[in-house]
């Protein structure tokens, strides 16, 4: 399969290397100030300031004011340009999705580190969490199941999450060599395949002028500092580059670690734990220890290479058990760990009205076989793997300036062992189960599909569009024909209207098919043929309006249904090619969601040195899943508060100086029947608060950030993942207040992209806002 994958890559560069036009080279900014994905944005730090900074010649630099207004009109108005809505560049306020920008200069200013800083931040967005949020958490999307995959990473174009596996979101998607973020919401499997059933987030890497460039940053930082300083994080990260005209090269390399915190004393239920011996107490702690490590080198003709590799370590908990120790003690020698390597190719081209892409990766993600944990007394290890090779090209051609139609096809080869839970010396006896018997060969399988969009603007205001695909998967033996539609309608001149209709789906992942044979006896690798993917069912509409450079506010509504969940069944046999098996539980399609709900954005900037957000959104729903010894019940969607309220406000008291405060507030949070604290009750809402500090150029080059979460040191719970049962994490409790203090150095093309006069920083766009 590696081999493969290579060989697909070599292909694609030696055909990409003889074609291609400046229009489509990554390297093109540097003699044409066309917009792109991967150029700087006109939204940006980098693209605002670095303009700012170099006034034409013969002309005097702009001032603040006018500097502002141009920054403003770039940010909020007609000529902001996204890419994740159809594959392909076009204004934002024409794509038919609704799509939220993250812009370089709001990464910074509101302390982002990683991609789950950002989503904490944005409507509609909740987490299931296990491990303080770092490693793994699931991602809930307007109330959508999150038990398998429903969002889509992508870098450029090119997929970074986990290839035929339920997501898992932490620490492990760094922000610091990110220019743009765009988040798009609602299904987009026709564009983007299996697994786009509820959002895309799309990440543009940083492209910084012609020259050499370096950024290093060191930061360090403790929990609840209140209480003595003896849980330490850390986070740091090294970027280098070199841009020419005829390429451009880029390497970095990024360090997470984390203690976790002391819950001892701070949440009442672990005070009887205190009296406990050192060798326990000593159990509450989660370490986590990750990096990150990126390459790429950018040729003329439009060819991009590059490579990424991540792993992450983290300790597993011992589990409740009745009269048994808390759940958040932890086993040393119990480590997760997993880790991911992805390589690609991409190349761009443009020959008269037809704009071409394609792109080739490859991904390993692998649990190695150090993964330990213990059961029964009893270390043994475990392993899985899961390979993907992934073929995308699209084409989009514009047939007249008012029609464009974009088209592609989609292949991808898996190879996976699903997880395997005992490579130990000995067999381990648990329940009477041998663990041994679920030792699992690979599985290979392929998924195809292909797409076609079209989009016409007629009278000058009102753009339409409508799409369809057709994905096969081979491993679920089923075919999904999905349709998308929308419509975009210019009111006055600073008024657009949205109607949009999609429909995605989730595949059946090789974990959950296979995740059954927990019987002695039973053939391990028979998969259940009885589980098919979710279809995902989306409504929307939505209006914004801008009120000049000053302000801007959105309000929407939607609705979504998800037929067919995938939910565990505890026993009971299932049926492969007329044979009963026996099992202990497997995934089963039994059940359904629908929610809906509705958000209000604002956004104000009334001096340049002021900027406020703020964002309410309704959210409510139903659920039917499979209950303990049968049957189904109805009840209230689990695991979203149904009010939420964001608020946001940057200062620039001072011309070096950004001060942001960003506060979150969510109402009371309906549970399930089977979670073991509350028991379909609702559990309490929350508040978090979080202050960011960031002084520019203390030193030509140097900046200085100060970040601290949870500010009040508010003490509530999150919701903890999957089934919380008594043996999961039916809740987290949030870690008590934390600060990360840092130095960010940079050098050359990076500090001349990053610094600019007075007066030129691009104003925050509150989130939820775009």
């Amino acid at each position: 399969m590696a081999a493969r994958g290579v060989a697909w890559l070599l292909i694609v560069a030696a055909w990409s290397s003889g074609s291609g036009s400046a229009y489509a080279d990554p390297l093109a900014g540097l003699d044409a100030g066309k917009s792109r994905p991967d150029a700087p944005d006109a939204g940006s730090d980098a693209g605002t300031q670095a303009g700012a900074g170099a006034a034409p010649p013969g002309q005097g630099a702009p001032t603040a004011e006018e500097e502002t207004e141009r920054t403003l009109e770039l940010l909020f108005g007609e000529q902001a340009v996204v890419s994740v809505a159809s594959a392909r560049e076009e204004p934002r306020i024409e794509a038919p999705a609704y799509v939220v920008v993250i812009t370089e200069q709001e990464i910074r200013d509101r302390g982002y580190r990683d991609v789950l800083d950002v989503l904490h931040d944005l409507p509609g967005f909740d987490f299931s969490t296990y491990n303080f949020g770092n490693v793994p958490t699931h991602v809930l999307v307007r109330g959508l199941n999150a038990i398998n995959s429903k969002l889509v990473i992508l870098r450029d174009g090119v997929p970074i999450d986990l290839p035929a596996s339920a997501i898992k979101l932490g620490r492990n998607y760094p922000l610091f060599d990110i220019q743009r973020i765009e988040v798009l919401y609602g299904p987009a499997s026709v564009v983007y395949g299996p697994d786009a059933a509820a959002a895309v987030i799309q990440l543009i890497s940083r492209q910084p002028p012609e020259g050499p460039r370096a950024e290093a940053q060191a930061s360090a930082g403790s929990f609840d500092p209140l209480q003595g300083f003896d849980r330490y994080l850390f986070d740091s990260h090294l970027s280098l580059g070199y841009r020419a005209k005829a390429f451009g090269v880029t390497g970095a390399v990024r360090t997470f670690q984390s203690d976790g915190p002391d819950l001892l004393g701070l949440y009442p239920v672990f005070d009887p734990i205190r009296s406990q011996p050192a060798p326990f107490t000593n159990r509450f702690e989660a370490p986590i220890r990750g990096w990150n490590a990126s390459a790429s080198l950018a040729l003329k003709g439009g060819v991009t290479l590059g490579a990424d590799f991540t792993d992450h370590a983290w300790s597993d908990s011992l589990g409740r058990v009745p009269g048994g120790p808390s759940p958040f003690a932890y086993v040393p020698e119990s480590v997760w760990r997993y880790q991911l390597f992805e390589a690609y190719a991409r190349h761009e081209a443009k020959l008269g009205p037809l704009d071409l892409r394609s792109i080739v990766s490859y991904r390993d993600l692998k649990t190695p076989p150090e993964t330990a944990d213990v059961l029964a007394g009893v270390v043994h290890h475990q392993f899985s793997q899961q390979e993907a090779l992934r073929l995308d090209h699209r084409t989009a051609w514009t047939i007249v300036p008012w029609a464009t139609v974009t088209g592609g096809a989609r292949l991808q080869t898996f190879s996976v062992v699903p997880l395997n839970l005992d490579l130990g010396p000995v067999p381990v006896e648990t329940g009477g189960t041998n663990l041994a018997d679920r030792a699992l060969g690979h599985v290979l399988f392929n998924r195809y599909g292909a797409f076609a969009l079209a989009e016409v603007e007629a009278f000058g205001r009102l753009r339409l569009s409508a799409g369809v695909s057709y994905d096969y998967d081979e491993n679920a033996r089923e075919g999904a024909l999905l349709p998308r539609g929308g419509l975009v309608l210019r009111l006055f001149h600073s008024g657009t209207l949205k109607a949009l209709y999609g429909e995605g789906f989730a595949s059946a992942v090789p974990d959950q098919q296979y995740l059954m044979a927990l019987v002695p006896g039973v053939r391990a690798n028979v998969p259940n043929p009885n589980l098919k993917s979710e279809r995902i069912r989306s409504v929307e509409l939505r209006y914004e309006h801008r009120f000049g450079t000053v302000a801007a506010v959105d309000v929407g509504a939607f609705y979504n249904r998800d037929t067919g969940l995938q939910q565990i069944v505890p026993g009971g046999p299932i049926i492969v090619d007329g044979q009963p098996f026996p099992t202990s539980g497997s995934f089963q399609n039994l059940g359904l969601v629908w929610s809906a709900g509705g958000d209000v954005n604002a956004r104000v900037s009334p001096v340049r040195w002021l900027d406020l957000s703020a964002s309410y959104g309704l959210l409510y729903g139903k659920e039917t899943l499979p209950i303990d010894g049968g049957g189904q019940e109805r009840f209230d969607l689990a695991k979203i508060p149904r009010h939420r309220v964001l608020a946001g406000l940057t200062v620039r008291p001072f011309w070096r100086l950004v001060a942001d405060v960003r506060l979150r507030w969510l109402s009371e949070v309906q549970t399930r029947p089977s979670n073991s604290e509350f028991r379909g009750g609702m559990m309490p809402g929350y508040y978090d608060l979080n202050l960011n500090l960031r002084a520019a150029d203390i030193v030509p080059g140097l900046d200085a950030h100060l970040l601290v979460q949870n500010l009040t040191d508010a003490r509530y719970h999150q919701f903890g993942t999957i089934t919380e049962s008594g043996s999961a994490l039916a809740r987290t409790p949030q870690p008590p207040l934390r600060f990360l203090l840092g130095l960010t150095y940079r050098w050359g093309a990076e500090a001349a992209a990053s610094s600019g006069p007075s007066g030129t920083q691009t104003p925050p766009s509150p989130s939820g806002t775009r």
